[in-house]
């Protein structure tokens, strides 16, 4: 199993973090051409590293990661912010439910019964519940509500056969609506998919957000609208 963190200019976060991961569990960090001292900060700790000499956006990002977990032949596969924000918790959990429970992708969701969220945005809220409700539709993914969320487990051989028919393209998207393209390409490959609870606590977090509004309501609707289109 491998943790793999994709990682921004996080200097005030992802130390914290990998206190708590690195002693745990397998960890992949994959530094996204942090200007900040992120990169002297993970090199001080026993995991894997990626570094990207330039910024390239969360999607390729992610696809590093996948093909390096794919390559080394993991069997599961957890994604998670390294902005601290997350209940690392959730990650036994999450490994149990691929290992016993016949499902291929866990979601940690915001909007199930016993979800926690604090100090999120209200924007940031609408645009993540709209653009879940209307993924399940055209998706035909009644079992998801949380489209958007990057705290995930996968089952490696859905993601190895994804990676098998979309290849470099399996994620296109570079900003946070590439979660849901990954779960639109991922999805055909999981015999199943579920949900559960998470904690978020957007407090812990020291920095501040990448997220766009705009750019990620476009990169939402782009989405949806590929799949509208069959693509």
């Amino acid at each position: 199993m491998i943790v793999i963190l994709p990682a921004y200019n996080e200097e005030k976060n992802i130390g914290k973090l990998l206190d708590k991961l690195a002693d745990k569990y397998k960890v992949l960090v994959i530094d996204d051409g942090s200007t900040d001292a992120t990169s002297e900060i993970i090199k001080k700790y026993k995991i894997n590293i990626i570094t990207h000499c330039k910024n390239e956006g969360l999607g390729k990002t992610l696809y590093d990661g996948f093909k390096w977990a794919v390559d080394n032949h993991e069997d599961i596969v957890i994604t998670m912010d390294a902005d601290n924000t997350m209940d690392i918790g959730l990650i036994p959990v999450m490994a149990d439910k691929i290992k016993n429970d016949n499902v291929q992708v866990v979601i940690a969701s915001r909007y199930v019964k016993n979800a926690l969220v604090k100090g999120v945005p209200l924007y940031r809220k609408l645009i993540s519940s709209i653009s879940s409700f209307i993924c399940r539709i055209v998706f035909h993914l009644k079992e998801v509500k949380d489209f958007s969320s990057g705290y995930r487990a996968y089952k490696a051989d859905c993601i190895k056969k994804a990676l098998e028919l979309w290849n470099e393209n399996l994620i296109t998207s570079k900003g946070f609506d590439c979660q849901i393209e990954i779960l639109r390409k991922v999805s055909p490959f999981a015999n199943g998919i579920c949900e559960i609870p998470i904690k978020l606590d957007y407090k812990n977090k020291i920095n501040n957000s990448h997220f766009n509004f705009f750019k990620t309501f476009k990169g939402y609707s782009f989405q949806i609208l590929t799949a509208l289109r069959g693509e």
